[in-house]
């Protein structure tokens, strides 16, 4: 028989029990600590410091020493070439550093208008550690509308954790004439009211030049004239020109009673024969505030009557009742009518019956009374004709 475990063997066992229990512990710490090291690595690389941005190329090129790379500088983000010449170019430059230890080549330096470039000189790069170049930057007044300018340079290089590097280079072109006011505010106008408002356009170069219309929508284009805006064009008399030799106009603008109500956001393009732009916009703002508000079927100021579809409808909301009076197309190709709803009226437009195949554009005179007051409305629609179906024999 065998007697019990003697002192020296029970001490020996609990030992070797211990010895398993310790380093079970040192393992299963050793796998938590390295869990916490990926954690800690992967939020460090996508929501720490600078989080959101993409890890991708934050590392250095493959094959690369960690600290040989190169680092992307400028001294600033924004290059103003202040005032340049209408007949010239303006120019300026833009110091780029490599504050890395490895050679900084710069691919492509690409620009958001063709107005404005930048380049670099011949064997300015690569650029070597702890060296600089200068970006040439040059912008062309011939290509731009209007007097001023801003735009962007963006430098893609090999930087691993800044590929690209934004620049703005902002602008203004000596102009050939000024207007004063340079914009329009007509503030807030009632409904069927009509409210004036004039600019005076003065040149400002020796060479003659003239204007040659003013207009609501671009030239050379299909845009349709926006409703309730009406434009002059007034030849000042010599003898009132503020310099000897150098012409001026009047602009005048009208927002007639037939102005839509709400916000109006347009433009005036001012035509002239200069050569380095064709036509020059101006910011016409203000509100129409009306007793009654319209509801178009789209976002578009013109009616769509689809072929063979449902009629368009409008909805004019109001607190005062609202009763439809009339209706007038000007070339009698679209009917429009209107019934009563809850809070206001609702007008239907459809084409006349038979109208003939293809597209018709049509403006629809509506007149309707809100409470004790009547209005009218301008509606532009464009109507599409199906092909008229055909008769048995």
């Amino acid at each position: 028989m065998t007697g019990p475990p003697s002192v020296s063997e029970s001490d020996s066992a609990r030992s070797n029990v211990i010895m398993r229990l310790r380093a079970g512990h040192v393992t299963i710490a050793a796998i938590v600590l390295v869990t916490l090291f990926v954690v800690a690595a992967t939020w460090m690389g996508s929501s720490g410091p600078g989080g959101g941005e993409a890890v991708e190329g934050a590392l250095p090129p493959e094959g690369s020493a960690p600290d040989q790379v190169a680092v992307m500088a400028v001294d600033a983000t924004e290059v103003d070439l202040g005032v340049i010449p209408n007949t010239g170019e303006g120019h300026g430059k833009l110091v780029v550093h490599n504050r890395g230890r490895g050679p900084l080549k710069i691919d492509e330096v690409r620009s958001s208008c063709a107005c404005t470039s930048g380049v670099f000189a011949a064997g300015a790069l690569p650029i070597p550690p702890g060296g600089s170049a200068e970006l040439n930057i040059k912008v062309e007044p011939k290509r731009i509308y209007g007097f001023e300018s801003k735009k962007t340079l963006t430098l893609f290089s090999n930087d691993p954790v800044r590929p690209s590097l934004e620049v703005t280079v902002s602008a203004k072109v000596d102009p050939e004439f000024s207007l004063e006011p340079d914009k329009l505010d007509f503030g807030t106008v009632a409904k069927g009211s009509t409210a004036v408002k004039e600019m005076r356009l003065r040149t400002l170069i020796d060479t003659p030049m003239k204007v040659t219309d003013v207009t609501p929508v671009q030239p050379d284009t299909k845009e349709p004239v926006p409703i309730g805006l009406h434009l002059e064009l007034i030849p000042v008399p010599e003898g009132e020109w503020r310099t000897p030799g150098h012409s001026e106009y009047v602009i005048r603008a009208t927002i007639g009673p037939e102005m839509p109500p709400g916000t109006f956001d347009l433009g005036i393009y001012i035509s002239t024969d200069l050569k380095r732009f064709r036509f020059h916009r101006v910011p016409v703002h203000g509100t129409v505030e009306a007793p009654y508000s319209l509801e178009m079927p789209s976002n578009l100021r013109t009616i769509v009557i689809q072929p063979n579809g449902a009629d368009a409808r409008v909805k004019v909301t109001a607190e005062a009742p609202v009763v439809f009076e009339n209706a007038v197309a000007d070339g009698g190709t679209v009917t429009a009518s209107g019934r009563n709803i809850s809070g206001g009226m609702e007008l239907f437009f459809a084409p006349v019956p038979g109208l003939t195949a293809g597209r018709h554009d049509e403006r629809v005179r509506v007149r309707f009374r809100v409470g004790d007051k009547t209005f009218e409305e301008l509606f532009d629609v464009r109507a599409f004709a199906g092909a008229a179906p055909k008769t048995e024999q």
